[in-house]
């Protein structure tokens, strides 16, 4: 076997190993994405809609939001405790009430649906773990 052809078979190795090694890290991601999905739509969307275009003066949008993109720990906070009063999200005030809705999911449970919401319709924002919203639950807030 050729020099050439040696070089070539261990760089194909090394990008098939290293394939597998990444896989089950975008595998968790993508199972985290599809929990956070079923979990948002049937905890959040009947304010916030499917879409997550939310209802204009009445509950804020989380599609391409920037008040999500600049605090995701805000997020979390207004999930496990609630929030009420003014909030602005692209420019538009909302002053309203949100329960808690942390109370009945757990913490793997809220940072799936977090993680879901700061990752689609336009986010692109980090994850969330379990252990960040555990924190906010203990008191920790944002």
């Amino acid at each position: 076997m050729g020099r050439g052809l040696q070089v070539v078979l261990v760089a194909m190795l090394m990008a098939v190993a290293a394939a597998s090694i990444a896989a089950p890290l975008h595998t968790a991601d993508a199972l985290r994405m599809r929990n956070g999905h079923g979990l948002f739509n049937d905890n959040c969307s009947a304010c916030h809609q499917r879409d997550g275009a939310g209802l204009p003066g009445a509950f804020p949008n989380l599609a391409k939001s920037d008040f999500l993109q600049t605090c995701p720990p805000c997020a979390i906070d207004f999930v496990v405790n609630g929030h009420t009063g003014r909030v602005i999200v692209n420019g538009k005030p909302y002053d309203g009430s949100m329960p808690p809705i942390g109370t009945g999911l757990t913490d793997q449970d809220i940072a799936d649906i977090l993680t879901y919401v700061l990752n689609s319709w336009g986010n692109h924002g980090p994850t969330v773990t379990g252990a960040e919203v555990a924190g906010v639950r203990r008191g920790g807030g944002r």
